[in-house]
């Protein structure tokens, strides 16, 4: 049995609600999102400050933390970023409220 991490359940729920904001979003439920993340888990290093969430050249969703500018290297313009301090708001307003 795996377990998902606090922050992998949260950055989940971020990328979700944004992403199916977008014309490029490629699921169509959280099921099939959900899928998706247990065929490739997300591995948060903690060494980034932003999260960046996209397609890459092959129309494959891509999501990564970013350390520097390079790390989007191969991301298209179908894309969308997540700040950890943002997350951190979301999360926090979401367990007060």
């Amino acid at each position: 049995m795996n377990a998902q991490t606090f922050l992998a359940a949260n950055v989940a729920n971020v990328i979700y609600e944004d992403g199916r904001k977008c014309e490029w979003w490629p699921f169509e439920s959280r099921a099939a999102f959900d899928d998706f993340l247990h065929s490739r888990p997300i591995r948060l290093r903690g060494a980034g400050t932003h999260l960046i969430v996209g397609l890459d050249q092959n129309r494959e969703i891509v999501v990564r933390e970013l350390e520097s500018i390079t790390d989007a290297g191969d991301v298209t313009q179908d894309a969308f970023i997540v700040s950890y301090a943002q997350l951190t708001e979301r999360v926090i307003h979401e367990y007060v409220s």
